[in-house]
C-alpha cells in the first residue's frame, strides 16, 4: 500500500529550504493553469494533495532530476521506501474513469491514453462510484497498482460536455496529457460561478486565452458568495 507518511516526510522536505522558493513558483504557475486552489474551500484537501504529488513528481526540464528522486537521494530511506519512491517517480498521472469493480480489485480507465488498468483498493477507494472521472495517479509498488490519494473529480453535471470535449480533442489529434491542468481549469470556472452550463466551460476552443475570458466568466457575473474564490 501507498505509505501516506512516507509521502507527507517528501512534502515536508520540499517545502523546506532551499527548495522553498521552488515549490511556491510552482505552485503558482499550477494555480494559473489549473484555478486556484483555496484554503477553507470545500475541494481544498484533494487539490492540495493533487498539488503536491504533482509538484514532487513532474518533470523539471533536461538535466534536473523530479523533486520525488531528489528527496530519495537526501533522506536516507529505508530498502522498502526507496522501493515504493520508485513508485512514486514512475507514477502515471491522467484523467481516469472508474467501472464497476468487484472485491479488492479496481478498475480503471484512461481517457487520455485509452487504456485499462486493475489497481488494488485501499479504504478511501471504497468511496469511488462508477462512472467518476478524476485527475489523479496510478502508482506501481512491486507487482501491483495503487490510486494515489490527490484525486480531484470533474463534477457529474460536467461529465457529458467533457466527453464531447475529449472526442473532439481525439478527432484533432490532441487527446494527450497537455489537456490535463486546462481540464482543471475549467473545471475551477463551473465551480467558481453560478448560472454557468458547463457546456459554455468544458470546451475545446476554451484553451487559448481568449476563450479563457468569454463573458459568461467575467467577474462582474461572479456572486459575492463565490467571487474571493475564483
Amino acid at each position: 500500500m501507498i505509505s501516506t507518511a512516507l509521502f507527507e516526510r517528501a512534502i515536508a522536505w520540499a517545502a523546506s529550504a532551499p527548495r522553498a522558493s521552488e515549490l511556491g513558483a510552482y505552485r503558482a504557475d499550477f494555480e494559473r493553469r489549473t484555478g486556484p486552489i483555496v484554503s477553507g474551500a470545500e475541494d481544498y484537501e484533494a487539490r492540495i494533495a493533487h498539488f503536491f504529488e504533482q509538484a514532487l513528481c513532474a518533470p523539471r526540464g533536461a538535466d534536473r532530476p523530479r523533486l520525488i528522486a531528489l528527496f530519495a537521494a537526501e533522506s536516507a530511506p529505508s530498502a522498502s521506501e526507496r522501493h515504493e519512491l520508485a513508485g512514486w517517480l514512475r507514477s502515471h498521472r491522467s484523467l481516469w474513469r472508474f467501472e464497476p469493480s468487484q472485491g479488492d480489485v479496481g478498475r480503471l480507465y484512461d481517457r487520455i491514453g485509452g487504456a485499462r488498468f486493475l489497481f488494488k483498493m485501499g479504504r478511501a477507494d471504497r468511496q469511488l462510484r462508477p462512472g467518476d472521472c478524476f485527475d489523479g495517479r496510478l502508482v506501481a509498488i512491486g507487482p501491483e497498482l495503487f490510486l494515489s490519494p490527490g484525486r480531484v473529480f470533474h463534477p457529474q453535471a460536467a461529465l457529458q460536455s467533457l466527453q464531447v470535449l475529449l472526442s473532439e480533442a481525439q478527432a484533432r489529434g490532441m487527446l494527450d496529457a497537455s489537456l490535463l491542468d486546462p481540464l482543471l481549469g475549467m473545471r475551477s470556472r463551473l465551480l467558481g460561478f453560478k448560472s454557468i452550463r458547463a457546456e459554455h466551460v468544458y470546451r475545446l476552443d476554451a484553451l487559448d486565452a481568449e476563450g479563457l475570458a468569454a463573458p459568461w466568466a467575467r467577474p462582474e457575473r461572479r456572486s459575492p458568495a463565490t467571487s474571493e474564490h475564483t
